[in-house]
């Protein structure tokens, strides 16, 4: 990979995205806190999952606000959605079974 498109993957995980990882995601049914701390997302409440699915989805409206029409960061992009849109599918499918 070129050298350039990791460390514009590295800036958005130290500034952005901290909760997930690359290339190896967070494994599935944890969240990476601010701390780097993972937790098992069947131990967070209702507020807690409700509070990160709101971040990520804020977090991903700014992304794809911010690499807009910008035809060189399309790896970059390419590489982070499928992360992010994983874990708020995640955080959701839990939220889901804890509310019913």
């Amino acid at each position: 990979m070129k050298k350039e498109f990791l460390s514009r993957i590295e800036f958005e995980l130290e500034h952005r995205f901290y909760y997930l990882n690359y290339p190896e995601p967070v494994s599935a049914g944890y969240w990476k806190d601010g701390n780097g701390k993972f937790v098992p997302i069947d131990s967070m409440g209702l507020d807690h999952l409700k509070a990160s699915i709101n971040l990520l989805k804020k977090d991903r409206k700014a992304f794809a606000k911010a690499y807009a029409g910008a035809l060189n960061e399309k790896e970059v992009v390419g590489a982070l959605m499928p992360l992010l849109d994983a874990k708020i599918e995640e955080l959701a499918a839990m939220l889901k079974k804890k509310a019913s």
